[in-house]
């Protein structure tokens, strides 16, 4: 059952849907269409006639990422690291999925006013004062919170209006859409009926292992030759190329330097703030559901109540109380951390509403911001000096290098004369791989060296490229071995293994067809075949293919060991197979035919599933009736999404879009250490 609401939440309809039916909640989090520097040249994406600023991309993005962290905050039961956690946002795309949520917005906003859709006053004020973040203790509207919020996110009652007015049409204009989308009854229990059904096989395995040699035909080299001819990709080597890099090190140019005393005092003063610890808090996090909860939480804090036993006192499930490590304030979500750090140890925040709940912080403990002593910093400071006047004579070395080079002298030559060294490689592939196929080095700068290595042509020097460890290099490209088919008295022994093992892979197919027939005929080596692969208990399969089975708690040898190790190197059963299975009758013999890679000889093989349905197992129609208005609920959001995914498509033919800036859509121009 939960597999459609999987499907329907992976769908570009649900992410219009869950991104814009609910913008009432951008107020808390940051609305992207107040941003202050809306005449700003710097757009990033047009639709229509509408253009997307950076720094409406950046808000947008910066309200997403704190949103996310504070849910997985709240799932972990302590805040998140977000330096880290905004890195791997912007790194898994999240830039580029915030931009066409814009993009969406903004179709439908000018879809709207062609449409002449616009919220009336009444609606505004109405939807206004239920808006959580504008409610006083008492639960009302509280016009003092509300010019306090806009004050602080620097707009004005105009600005906000304007863009609320927006937002609700907006959300007026979907609701409509999707609320001509209906799903009959009928139609949830045929759905139902289909999707929850099984079959119940018995079943064998059949593998390439259990096909002998003698159960196929005897070769000769020239069958191994033909067969070699017929597929010379199978024996093609990559290009190979002989590289020589010369390595230009700032570690041995710091060699020649020195450090004063006057020097490391004035860098250490220079980086006195950056090398500073700064202040840490160790947290309570209290989060509770309602604000009559909240007061009662405030008040026997406020008369020295312990916080681990506010739970047993208010109830299991009204309060959780979690306790964190030590946090940095640049390491939680803007507006707690604001919170926090005006606190002395032992006091505690206001209820800060969030979306998740409602959340009071208790400070258990301060660490002070810890300054190094000069003393403690001296090797670190040292370095910075001697690395920063080594790049001083990095750059003028690599002109003189550089001239050198060009003016014809050998790599020997220049090395010698500048005191440099020269890393040489041997037959190395465009992965790094040597002839026997073997990783020859790992690691960004030898990475670095192989892309100029093999950009470059023969004969010829690469440019200088500055390597992840801040050296410099230049790559000279001394021999090409182009991709060519290994000759056949080089290749002729895995030529054989290979063809054997493709005439094994059509015996195992002939013995899957033999099977397959009412009364098979079997050779007495096929019927051993058989037998070793042995007739196993049911299996009950779905129509989603999964079939719970570990090879890890399954014995070696046996037939369920050796089916989970095949669906677990193949990635499961094919639709095609599911297909055969579910258009059988009672009583029919199948086969689902399982490609899958053997990683020991290197090679794509297959593997037969061979079953005689013996039973058709129906929907559970008392689990229908138990769960019939939430199947219900999801087939209609499935159906919603699929109308939500052409109606924006529509829109976007309607009002093209257009990505001006692309490289700085990813991460929106953020600071990754904000």
């Amino acid at each position: 059952m939960l597999e459609l609401f999987r499907k329907f939440a992976k769908s570009k309809g649900a992410a219009v849907i869950f991104g814009l039916l609910i913008i009432s909640f951008g107020i808390f989090w940051g609305m992207s269409d107040l941003i202050s520097d809306r005449g700003s040249i710097n757009k990033i994406a047009s639709v229509g006639k509408e253009k997307i600023h950076r720094a409406e991309l950046q808000q947008a993005l910066k309200a997403e990422i704190e949103h996310r962290a504070q849910e997985i905050s709240q799932q972990a039961g302590h805040p998140v690291d977000m330096n880290e956690f905004r890195k791997q946002a912007l790194e898994s795309g999240l830039g580029e999925m915030v931009l066409q949520q814009l993009i969406q917005k903004s179709a439908l906003r000018q879809e709207a006013k062609d449409l002449g859709v616009v919220a009336s006053d009444a609606t505004i004020r109405e939807a206004l004062q239920k808006l959580p973040f504008f409610l006083d203790d008492n639960g009302q509207f509280s016009r003092e919170k509300f010019h306090r919020v806009l004050q602080a996110n620097g707009m004005t009652e105009e600005m906000f209006v304007n863009s609320f007015r927006n937002d609700l049409t907006m959300s007026h204009l979907l609701s409509s859409l999707s609320s001509i989308v209906t799903t009959h009854p009928s139609v949830t229990e045929k759905f139902y009926a289909f999707d929850m059904e099984q079959r119940e096989i018995k079943w064998t395995v059949l593998t390439q292992d259990l096909i002998t040699d003698s159960m196929i035909p005897s070769i000769d080299e020239a069958q191994v030759q033909a067969y070699y001819d017929a597929n010379p990709g199978m024996f093609t080597a990559p290009e190979y190329r002989d590289l020589s890099a010369l390595i230009i090190s700032l570690e041995t140019l710091k060699k020649n330097h020195t450090a004063s005393n006057e020097e490391l005092q004035e860098e250490f003063k220079r980086q006195l703030s950056a090398l500073t610890k700064p202040e840490k808090r160790k947290i309570l996090q209290i989060i509770v559901k309602d604000e009559a909860t909240a007061k009662n939480v405030l008040t026997m804090l406020d008369k020295n109540a312990k916080p681990t036993e506010l739970p047993k006192l208010l109830g299991e499930n009204a309060i959780h109380v979690t306790e964190s490590d030590w946090v940095e304030q640049r390491n939680i979500p803007q507006k707690a951390a604001e919170a926090i750090f005006k606190l002395k140890k032992g006091g505690h925040t206001k209820p800060v509403k969030s979306p998740n709940g409602i959340y009071i912080f208790i400070v258990e403990d301060i660490k002070a911001p810890e300054q190094p002593t000069f003393e403690a910093a001296a090797s670190t400071i040292k370095d910075a000096v001697l690395k920063n006047k080594a790049k001083e004579d990095l750059y003028q070395l690599v002109k003189k290098v550089e001239d050198d080079v060009s003016s014809g002298s050998t790599f020997a030559e220049v090395a010698k004369k500048h005191q440099l060294v020269i890393i040489p490689y041997t037959n190395i592939d465009g992965q790094g791989r040597n002839v026997k196929g073997q990783q020859q080095e790992k690691g960004d700068t030898f990475m670095s060296i192989l892309k100029a290595g093999f950009e470059t042509a023969e004969g010829m020097d690469s440019h200088t490229i500055e390597l992840p460890n801040e050296d410099m290099a230049i790559v000279r490209v001394d021999k090409v071995t182009p991709a060519h088919v290994v000759a056949f008295e080089e290749a002729q022994t895995s030529a054989k293994d290979f063809y054997i093992r493709e005439l094994k892979n059509k015996a195992l197919a002939s013995l899957a067809e033999k099977l397959l027939s009412d009364n098979p005929q079997l050779s007495a080596e096929e019927e051993k075949a058989v037998k070793q692969a042995s007739l196993a208990h049911s299996l009950k399969l779905g129509r989603t293919g999964q079939i719970n089975l570990d090879a890890k708690s399954a014995p070696k040898g046996t037939v369920e060991h050796k089916l989970a190790s095949i669906l677990s190197a193949s990635g499961g059963i094919t639709k095609v197979a599911l297909d055969k299975v579910f258009d059988a009758n009672q009583g029919q013999t199948v086969e689902l035919r399982i490609p899958y890679f053997d990683a020991d000889v290197n090679m794509p093989l297959q593997s037969y599933l061979v079953g005689k349905v013996t039973r058709l197992i129906e929907a559970n129609k008392a689990e229908l009736a138990k769960n019939r208005e939430q199947y219900h609920q999801m087939m209609t959001q499935a159906y919603t999404a699929d109308v939500m995914t052409f109606y924006t498509q529509a829109l976007l033919n309607k009002f093209p879009s257009k990505i001006l800036q692309k490289d700085a859509v990813k991460s929106a121009g953020m600071p990754t250490g904000e």
